[in-house]
């Protein structure tokens, strides 16, 4: 009787064919933005490295937001008066008036508190002094 010859096993130093590369991955989003529904918005606080943020009513102390912005995400700050800022890295932290970025609350690690969000003390880089 004839006996089955075994298929051969692929040799694993014999290399496989050319095959075409894969697709490159999808490009990864820069970062979300938070507080879409401001459409008003004039302030746009944008994380450079992760940074804790509060937004309260100045004169209810009302919660607006609390968020941790990772490195890319952005915050649009609804267009009203009275709003002040908390942050625990405000050197994280680029903020932008009507698109155009104004002077840095501060250093990489440093925690501030009540900081006015008021278009015009941020452009001239003075929502930080006392």
């Amino acid at each position: 009787t004839a006996r089955p010859v075994p298929s051969p096993k692929p040799d694993p130093e014999v290399l496989a064919p050319d095959l075409p590369s894969p697709p490159p991955p999808p490009a990864v989003e820069s970062g979300r933005t938070f507080g879409v529904g401001a459409t008003a918005s004039r302030i746009q606080v944008t994380a450079t490295a992760d940074s804790w943020i509060q937004i309260r009513e100045s004169d209810t102390n009302r919660l607006i937001v609390t968020r941790l912005l990772r490195n890319g995400d952005t915050y649009q700050v609804p267009d009203r008066d009275g709003l002040k800022l908390v942050t625990g890295n405000a050197g994280g932290l680029q903020i932008r008036v009507d698109g155009t970025v104004v002077p840095s609350l501060g250093s990489i690690g440093t925690v501030l508190h009540d900081v006015p969000l008021d278009a015009e003390r941020l452009q001239n880089g003075t929502a930080t002094a006392n």
